[in-house]
């Protein structure tokens, strides 16, 4: 969707600007500079179309490859995406997803992140919810329990935990105190060390609020997050991250 709308706005923009330059210079109305400045917008414009036409490419084929290294493991019991499924948020862009993720043969649990539209995945996905509310669930994978708790900001790139969705937390993991579980959120409720990516987190009160609930509920195993592209492990509340 960024490729098309590079190439739809920006890119036709560019190339109608620079063209009316031309005819311009030619007609002796504008110089030599001017054209030349037009010039290098354009082309400026062609190399960030050409990056996110390269991006893009690079996605779908990391995805792909992932999928496919995944299933030479052997038959899964169930796939966790923990966010960001798309970039502008488009039923293009999930449908596609959903085709990459289709030869695994098992079931797909998602959650929102950042880039991603509530309404949106519920509608590709089939989430429990409606509309703008956050998307929360629980599902059981064999012995196993998986809880989503929404982290996101509609709209926003740092990441939330209001009274409201702490409080679901707290009765969800309430009502299956046997159950070992996983918790899984987009935002990491950890600092990263990486002051760009801590920003764009989780509020300090908001992580410590988390730890407390967690301390209440000794089945949780472990927690999972997305959001920062990168590999790290962490603890909060006793519980690793």
């Amino acid at each position: 969707a960024r490729v098309e709308y590079i190439e739809r706005e920006y890119l036709k923009h560019a190339q109608e600007s620079r063209d009316i330059v031309l005819e311009s210079y030619r007609l002796g109305v504008a110089d030599l500079i001017d054209f030349l400045d037009a010039q290098r917008a354009f082309r400026d414009t062609q190399r960030t179309y050409n990056r996110a036409l390269f991006d893009q490419r690079v996605s779908l084929f990391e995805l792909a490859a992932a999928v496919a290294s995944v299933r030479a493991l052997g038959a899964i019991d169930a796939v966790l995406v923990s966010g960001d499924l798309a970039d502008h948020a488009t039923d293009e862009e999930y449908e596609r997803v959903k085709e990459l993720l289709a030869p695994l043969d098992a079931p797909v649990h998602v959650l929102g992140g950042n880039h991603d539209d509530r309404g949106a995945l519920r509608r590709h996905f089939g989430l429990p919810g409606s509309g703008a509310e956050p998307v929360q669930y629980s599902v059981a994978l064999g012995q196993l329990r998986l809880v989503v708790l929404d982290t996101t900001r509609p709209g926003e790139d740092p990441g939330d935990l209001d009274a409201g969705r702490l409080a679901w937390l707290d009765a969800e993991l309430a009502a299956a105190l046997g159950a070992p579980t996983i918790v899984a959120m987009h935002h990491p409720p950890v600092l990263t060390g990486a002051p760009a990516w801590d920003k764009l987190g989780l509020p300090r009160d908001d992580r410590l609020a988390l730890g407390d609930v967690l301390r209440r509920h000794p089945q949780v195993r472990r927690l999972v997050a997305g959001h920062v592209h990168r590999a790290m492990t962490a603890e909060l509340g006793g519980r690793p991250v």
